[in-house]
């Protein structure tokens, strides 16, 4: 046997390797007793992370203590563009509000105020087919004119509720949800309380009794920056964007 070779009790182990009872760990670490992890890596107890990388950092709007808006979900509602796994789905927000590919587009803006027109005027039919119905059923002149006056009440107050009830209740009127549209707070985009969805329609109405300006109120979305707000959510403080 060659002089630089001994038997399994004298054996070296390969040049820079230690025997069982001298054998040294990888780089920066340590046997159980006192054992490091990997250089610069913490483990549960003030361990760091691997050499060269650091913990992720915080996704963007989500760090402690901020309070909830874009990019974190909102009182009661998603905020807008809540970052997921790959990031935000819409972009992040612009300064005092969404991402622009939250915004609603302005086609499927004026198709859910056109459904909404059309779902109002079949009430309307509805309620006043079923007076007419009515008032055939009872005798000649017995209650002459009530039927229809209960039908006109129930017609303005449908149709002053609707749209806050709706907006409040459920985030939007049966129009804007077939677009896959909701309404929102534009400081934060939470949802609606009820007093702010009322106010909001409030400013609606009186528009429409001004030549033209109702029109232009329901138009000013298709070239309004950044937010492509009607006159209303201006005033309103609200913004419509699409569903999460």
């Amino acid at each position: 046997m060659s002089e630089h070779q001994q038997g399994p009790y004298g054996q070296q182990p390969p040049y820079g390797q230690q025997g069982p009872y001298g054998q040294q760990p990888p780089y920066g670490q340590q046997a159980p007793n006192g054992q490091q992890a990997p250089d610069g890596q913490q483990a549960p107890n003030g361990q760091q992370p691997p050499y060269g990388q650091q913990p992720p950092y915080e996704a963007y709007g989500q760090g402690q203590g901020q309070a909830p808006g874009y990019g974190a979900p909102g009182y009661g509602a998603p905020g807008y563009g809540a970052p997921g796994q790959q990031g935000y789905p819409y972009g992040a927000p612009q300064a005092g509000g969404p991402p622009i590919g939250m915004l609603a587009g302005q086609g499927a803006r004026l198709g859910a105020r056109v459904l909404d027109e059309v779902f109002q005027a079949v009430a309307i039919v509805v309620i006043f087919v079923v007076v007419g119905i009515v008032q055939s059923l009872l005798p000649r002149g017995a209650g002459v004119g009530i039927p229809t006056a209960l039908a006109g009440i129930v017609g303005v107050v449908a149709v002053l509720l609707y749209e806050p009830f709706m907006n409040w209740k459920y985030g939007g009127t049966f129009g804007k949800q077939i677009c896959g549209l909701r309404i929102a707070r534009l400081s934060d985009g939470s949802a609606l309380t009820f007093g702010q969805a009322l106010g909001r329609w409030a400013v609606v109405i009186p528009m429409g009794f001004v030549p033209f300006l109702g029109l232009i109120n329901v138009l000013w979305c298709c070239w309004d920056e950044p937010f492509r707000q009607c006159l209303h959510d201006k005033v309103a403080g609200t913004v419509v964007v699409k569903r999460g």
